[in-house]
């Protein structure tokens, strides 16, 4: 019972500070989640807004079943992201939240344009600044990073750019970007 108190009082505190919790356009009625993977960004989105639907897209199983155990969105997809079938316009809000850095670069550019299409209001991408290490976690090969991202490559395609977290470890000048070494960067 306090485990569960814990729990969401912590996740409250999150959804007032969480940056896509405060940019989301709260008028959205249906949110698409691009490699929703868990779920946790959903929780906080539903703390702060009521959204009729949201349907979720990973191609991790394991992932989808923990999400659909906590009801964390109405629908869900098993695919790779690349490949996603939604008509143009099918939902006001798309995110691609921590996504597009597990992507080859060489498929980013596409793929943004296919998020571009699906919404109607709004499209919502979250990525590392630059290049940082992620290794496979619960198992999951497509957590690693194959690609990096600074925030000059979204605002060149016209992208409001919010920098957020520890900009003296890892802002665009930070020290994980500073290591030359690649095992210790990792660490």
């Amino acid at each position: 019972m306090l485990n569960k108190f814990f729990f969401n009082l912590a996740l409250r505190l999150d959804s007032w500070v969480d940056p896509v919790c405060r940019i989301i356009d709260r008028s959205g009625e249906s949110i698409l989640d691009v490699g929703c993977g868990q779920g946790y960004p959903m929780r906080l989105i539903r703390m702060t807004m009521k959204p009729r639907k949201v349907v979720g897209v990973d191609l991790f199983e394991k992932y989808i079943k923990e999400a659909k155990r906590d009801k964390l969105h109405d629908e869900y997809v098993i695919s790779d992201i690349r490949k996603m079938k939604f008509p143009p316009k099918s939902f006001d809000i798309v995110l691609a939240l921590q996504v597009i850095e597990h992507l080859p670069k060489k498929d980013s550019l596409e793929f943004i344009r296919s998020l571009e299409k699906i919404a109607r209001k709004q499209v919502i991408i979250s990525t590392p600044i630059g290049e940082m290490y992620h290794p496979p976690v619960d198992g999951n090969v497509l957590q690693f990073h194959l690609s990096h991202y600074y925030p000059k490559d979204f605002e060149r395609l016209g992208y409001k750019v919010l920098k957020y977290g520890r900009r003296s470890l890892l802002g665009d000048k930070g020290i994980v970007h500073k290591v030359k070494i690649d095992v210790i960067r990792k660490l």
